[in-house]
């Protein structure tokens, strides 16, 4: 498997994030809302780094490079339950194995925080994503029909969890 470091974003990040939240290559299956401006991103930056139920890492590669990043959100303290979020923003890094080392290590570090579920809802059609959490021992926990709608078309949704303890991180 190929390695990957987890390391909190910093303000460094913001120029190479900016490269990859407009591309819809990269971020075009996710809720965006248009165009993202420098500022927002600093804004969202700014925000995560001060929330106490969110976490958002930069993914770095074997060689120290930034390649993405992967959060945990909406943080549950007493549920212990926490929605994820990855991009690979490197496309040059797409079908290396990354994603799911992406995914190990941060699968990881919600079991050394204490969670003991992490979930996210993918769309029907992102199939390399919805192989890679069932890779990851990921399971299909509900159906959302026509749950999320993207410039007048409506895609059906997968709610998926990992159940930290039942297929081991």
């Amino acid at each position: 498997m190929t390695n990957v470091t987890l390391r909190p974003t910093r303000a460094t990040d913001l120029d190479t994030l900016m490269t990859w939240v407009n591309d819809p290559d990269v971020t075009g299956r996710f809720a965006r809302l248009g165009h993202v401006t420098r500022e927002e991103e600093q804004q969202y930056l700014d925000r995560i780094s001060k929330s106490e139920r969110d976490r958002l890492y930069a993914v770095e590669d074997e060689h120290g490079e930034m390649i993405g990043t992967a959060g945990l959100h909406d943080i549950d303290p007493e549920n212990r339950t926490a929605r994820f979020g990855i991009i690979i923003g490197r496309k040059d890094r797409w079908n290396g194995g990354y994603g799911r080392s992406t995914i190990t290590a941060l699968l990881n570090e919600a079991y050394t925080t204490g969670l003991k579920e992490v979930w996210g809802v993918t769309r029907t059609d992102n199939a390399r994503m919805r192989h890679l959490l069932a890779q990851s021992g990921f399971r299909e926990d509900a159906y959302l029909p026509a749950r999320y709608c993207q410039a007048g078309t409506c895609h059906d949704m997968v709610h998926e969890v990992y159940r930290i303890g039942e297929a081991g991180a």
